[in-house]
């Protein structure tokens, strides 16, 4: 996961990913600071106007295309997932189920949140 991080850290709808250490045999990541994720701002605001779904929308795309161009698929995108920074930017985040369709046998691929397949 954490070379998946910094494969994406450059794009900026992919979270940031500052460094990982090793601690007391834990692993540790740092990654840039967001205020809230999806689900939680679309609790706070209840009501979004239309032009910025479309700027959520369009940020997710932009994300997933970055992915897509090394041929890799997110399993795993969800509310929770998806970070906003402060300046109102969508990012996707947990790349520990992302796989590489140039790599993986995707034939019976069952991975991902239940919640959203």
């Amino acid at each position: 996961e954490v070379r998946r991080y910094e494969e994406f850290s450059g794009h900026e709808n992919c979270i940031r990913f500052i460094r990982a250490w090793e601690q007391y045999d834990r692993l540790f990541m740092q990654m840039e600071l967001c205020r809230e994720n999806l689900e939680q701002y679309l609790f706070r605001c209840r009501i979004i106007p239309e032009e910025r779904i479309w700027h959520i929308l369009l940020d997710l795309l932009r994300g997933l295309q970055s992915l897509h161009d090394r041929n890799l698929i997110h399993l795993d995108i969800k509310l929770d997932n998806v970070l906003i920074d402060d300046d109102d930017t969508c990012k996707l985040a947990d790349f520990g189920l992302v796989i590489d369709v140039d790599k993986a046998n995707n034939d019976h691929a069952t991975e991902g949140d239940s919640r959203y397949m």
